[in-house]
């Protein structure tokens, strides 16, 4: 969720050319699983790009990328985190995440919107603004079991972004993909 056509397509390009570059090199496991869940999160904004570019217009392809694309690229993030990089065998966590991909295809069916924020304007998925605890379970669902520097700071920027801005904390979205393309650079 960025700024504009131009910021999502640029940060999605810019990551995928990162994590590529990233992939030809000798990683570990940890930090080739890293990789792949950067270019599943980044490719979110490949999505936004859609959205962008048709204007927000409700038609045939918003809602298809609203209702299907997103959720289908949330629930993958979802998906990796918890059973291909950390291989978690936790039955509450199985119906936590059963539960949270079907609210997502519930919650994000129909089209998608501007922002009414004008300072931080993204689209807002399904037409109805993410609300604390819907962020905060997925935080903890793409980020469980590992609690780091960098999910604390994520949930620092969404409750500081809704509490002085009050809305569109989505478009951060596209600046925690670059941060975290720049971050894995320089580590890996």
């Amino acid at each position: 969720m960025c700024f504009s056509l131009e910021v999502s397509v640029g940060t999605g390009i810019f990551c995928w050319v990162v994590g590529f570059y990233l992939l030809k090199r000798d990683l570990t496991r940890d930090q080739r699983m890293k990789v792949y869940f950067l270019l599943i999160f980044s490719s979110v904004q490949f999505a936004d790009a859609i959205l962008w570019y048709i204007k927000m217009k409700p038609t045939n392809i918003n809602y298809l990328v609203t209702s299907y694309v997103i959720p289908i690229i949330l629930s993958s993030m979802i998906l990796f985190n918890n059973y291909i990089r950390h291989q978690t065998d936790n039955r509450l966590l199985d119906v936590l995440v059963i539960a949270m991909i079907i609210w997502l295809f519930r919650r994000l069916r129909g089209y998608s919107s501007s922002s009414s924020c004008d300072k931080l304007s993204s689209p807002v998925w399904g037409q109805n603004e993410l609300k604390l605890w819907e962020i905060l379970l997925f935080l903890f669902l793409i980020t469980y079991p590992v609690i780091d520097g960098l999910l604390i700071t994520n949930i620092l920027i969404v409750l500081l972004i809704l509490k002085y801005v009050g809305g569109g904390y989505g478009s951060l979205w596209c600046a925690i993909a670059c941060i975290v393309s720049l971050k894995y650079l320089y580590e890996f």
